[in-house]
C-alpha cells in the first residue's frame, strides 16, 4: 500500500489474460483500474506550479495480438482509456507552463510493431524494424459551454507516430540508422494552431572492444542528417545536423 499525504492510495485492481492457440501466435488483453497522484513538480514546480490539481482516475484497457518466430516478430496492440481529473501541462499568458485537470479525456488508438532478423553469414547479420502508433485524446468533457476544447485533440499530442530501423552487424562492429515521423501536433486548446510534422534520419557507427572479461563500447552516431527544421515545443527551435560520441565500459564479466 502507498501512503500520499496521510491518504492511503485506492485499490487499483487488474486482470490480464493471455491465449497461446500455437508456439507463433499469442492473444493478450488487459483491463486496469488508473489512479496517479499529481507529482511534487505538478504541486510546486516554481513558476507554474498547481497546489490544487485533484489526481487523476480511471480505467485503462488493451487487446492485442502477438505473431513469433524464430526470425521475425510482430504485434498490434489496441488501446483505451477514460481518465478523468487529466493532468495537462500548458502554456500560460504569463510566459510559463502550468499544470490544470481536465474534466475526462477519453485516450484511445493502436500500435504496431515489427522485427525481422536475417543471418547473412555466421558473423554478418541484418536487423529491420518498424512501429507506427495512432493515438486520439480527446477532451470528453469542459466546465462551460464557452470552452472551445469540448471533443478535440489535446495540445501537443500527435495523432501518428512511426518509426523505422535498419542495422548491420560484422563481428564487433555495427552500423545503421533510423528514421522518425512525427504528425502534426495543435498547440490551442480549440485546435486552430498547429506545430507541423517532422521526419528525423539519424545514422551510427558503433563497435565492441574486449578488454580481459570486461568490455567496452564506442558509438558515433550523426542526427538528423537532413537538416530538418522542426519544433517539438513552439518557439523552441531543436537542433540542425549534430552529432554525438558515447564510450561506454562495462564492468560485468562478458558473455562468453
Amino acid at each position: 500500500a502507498e501512503l500520499i499525504d496521510e491518504t492511503f492510495l485506492p485499490v487499483m485492481p487488474s486482470v490480464s489474460l493471455v491465449l497461446l492457440p500455437d508456439k507463433k501466435l499469442s492473444y493478450k488483453a488487459n483491463i486496469a483500474k488508473h489512479v496517479r497522484y499529481p507529482s511534487l513538480n505538478d504541486l510546486y514546480w516554481t513558476p507554474g506550479g498547481n497546489p490544487t490539481l485533484e489526481p487523476e482516475q480511471g480505467w485503462m484497457e488493451e487487446l492485442g495480438v502477438v505473431y513469433q518466430t524464430k526470425l521475425f516478430s510482430a504485434e498490434v496492440t489496441a488501446f483505451n482509456s477514460y481518465i478523468k481529473n487529466w493532468i495537462l501541462w500548458s502554456p500560460t499568458n504569463k510566459g510559463y507552463w502550468s499544470p490544470q485537470n481536465i474534466k475526462e479525456v477519453n485516450n484511445y488508438g493502436f500500435e504496431t510493431f515489427f522485427k525481422y532478423d536475417l543471418k547473412i553469414k555466421s558473423d554478418i547479420k541484418l536487423r529491420l524494424t518498424g512501429n507506427y502508433t495512432l493515438t486520439k485524446s480527446i477532451n470528453n468533457k469542459v466546465t462551460s459551454e464557452s470552452d472551445s476544447s469540448l471533443d478535440i485533440q489535446l495540445i501537443y499530442v500527435s495523432i501518428h507516430n512511426a518509426s523505422g530501423g535498419l542495422f548491420f552487424s560484422y563481428k564487433k562492429w555495427m552500423i545503421g540508422g533510423n528514421t522518425n515521423f512525427t504528425s502534426d501536433r495543435f498547440i490551442n486548446s480549440d485546435n486552430t494552431t498547429y506545430l507541423p510534422y517532422y521526419h528525423l534520419v539519424n545514422v551510427f557507427v558503433a563497435k565492441n572492444f574486449e578488454l580481459k572479461n570486461h568490455n567496452i563500447s564506442a558509438k558515433f552516431q550523426l542526427n538528423n542528417i537532413t537538416n530538418v527544421e522542426y519544433y517539438v515545443i513552439a518557439y523552441r527551435p531543436m537542433p540542425p545536423t549534430n552529432f554525438m560520441f558515447t564510450l561506454s565500459y562495462n564492468f560485468a564479466p562478458s558473455e562468453k
